[in-house]
């Protein structure tokens, strides 16, 4: 009975061998899925951040766009400002060098036509008025092509108007 009862017991550790091992392959396999859905995770999460600043980055890329296109315009609209003065500047200076009644053709711009008509409607020997009494002859577009030079020592090429 003795040889029959090892038998039996060899077989039966055979037995639970065997089922252990199984169990060990599955877990084992289990195990690597799990690995591999941590792994798929992970990658997932990444991917997540990667695009969140990503998305970030466009938005503070409009943001400074937007901030950039907006200074840009206030630059233009005072350099602008700033031409017109000149011209208004150069013109007064023209006039006061000269003494002569400055006519200014129409310009593309409404503005320019409008302050010109406010200069013409103003009352001679007004205060802070442009005009001078004297001469009325209109003035060339190109000033060096004047035929009677207006005054001996003026420099026509350093004015700007």
């Amino acid at each position: 009975m003795n040889c029959r009862s090892n038998k039996k017991m060899k077989s039966s550790c055979r037995s639970n061998l065997r089922r252990s091992g199984r169990k060990v392959t599955d877990c084992d396999s289990k195990l690597r899925d799990y690995l591999a859905q941590i792994h798929t995770m992970k990658s997932g999460l990444e991917a997540e951040k990667l695009q969140q600043k990503v998305q970030e980055a466009q938005v503070n890329e409009e943001e400074v766009k937007g901030k950039i296109e907006k200074r840009l315009q206030d630059k233009k609209q005072e350099l602008e400002q700033l031409t017109k003065e000149l011209r208004q500047v150069n013109l007064q200076q023209f006039i006061q060098q000269t003494g002569t009644k400055v006519t200014v053709l129409p310009a593309e711009s409404t503005e320019v036509e409008a302050s010109q008509a406010d200069i013409e409607t103003e009352a001679p020997f007004q205060s802070g008025s442009l005009k001078r009494p004297g001469s009325s002859r209109q003035i060339p577009s190109n000033l060096r092509i004047l035929q009677n030079p207006i005054s001996p020592g003026f420099n026509p090429e350093g004015i700007y108007v």
